[in-house]
């Protein structure tokens, strides 16, 4: 590939390269989207080294995508712009009812007081290793401590001790909420 030499090679870009940026970036935010909806929330939670380093590569590759063939301060710019704009109209979907319900992941729940649920468990991806790791984390040295773990829509997990009832607005939208063994429930 040749590269462009002098500063207005560097700094410019076309017309035509500004909207075709901004359309790539489009359709790649869109793709992104996309996938964080079929394989879930857990793609950005971090949960894992091997999560972090694919989210890693991820913006590596969709950076570079965005960016075009030969990288300029004006394309970065308007990759940019283009990314602010779609922020500010996917944040006004999702503000709407149905706009959350197709754009965000539903919470899901993991753990039903002791029990594990292993469905819900394979169905986000996560192993029992990660969630004894959060347990762990939440200081939860037993499981008879806790009275519930979810899967939030960000791909984090949420865990509720037994130790403190759960008021039941808490578990409005977490699939399989119903399953926590009523003497952890308020209310």
């Amino acid at each position: 590939m040749n590269y462009p030499h002098g500063a207005s090679a560097w700094l410019g870009i076309t017309a035509e390269g500004a909207a075709l940026t901004a359309l790539g970036t489009c359709i790649i935010y869109l793709v992104f989207l996309l996938t964080t909806k079929i394989f879930g929330a857990r793609l950005q939670s971090g949960l894992t080294t091997f999560d972090t380093l694919m989210t890693m590569l991820f913006g590596a590759v969709i950076g570079r995508t965005m960016i075009g063939p030969v990288p300029t301060l004006a394309a970065g710019i308007v990759v940019f712009a283009t990314l602010l704009i779609l922020h500010i109209a996917l944040g006004a979907v999702t503000n709407t009812a149905r706009g959350d319900r197709l754009l965000n992941s539903r919470p899901v729940l993991l753990m039903a007081g002791p029990q594990i649920l292993e469905r819900n468990l394979k169905s986000v991806n996560t192993t029992h290793t990660e969630l004894m790791s959060a347990l762990r984390e939440h200081g939860i040295s037993d499981k008879s401590q806790v009275a519930a773990v979810i899967m939030e829509s960000s791909g984090k997990l949420s865990v509720l001790s037994a130790a403190h009832p759960i008021d039941r607005e808490m578990l409005e939208g977490v699939k399989d909420g119903q399953r926590i063994p009523a003497r952890f429930i308020r209310g």
